[in-house]
């Protein structure tokens, strides 16, 4: 798994575990999408989360590096 796989999937909603056996689903985002440029300046471009199907952020700000495993649901 690399950043260009999971960037790929970018928009879409996605089942992940995390390094500390969270499981976690959402539609995958990065930092610096447009839609979400109120954070864009406090934290680097290559952190993601995910939201939920209306847009709200309902996780913490990960890396690549923190994912184990993960799926596109859709």
């Amino acid at each position: 798994m690399t950043r260009k796989d999971l960037e790929a999937n970018l928009g879409r909603k996605m089942y992940l575990r995390l390094f500390d056996g969270e499981e976690i689903t959402g539609i995958l985002h990065k930092t610096n999408e447009e839609r979400y440029n109120d954070i864009q300046f406090a934290f680097k471009a290559e952190l993601l989360f995910l939201s939920d199907e209306a847009g709200n952020c309902m996780t913490s700000l990960f890396r690549v590096s923190h994912i184990q495993n993960y799926r596109t649901l859709r």
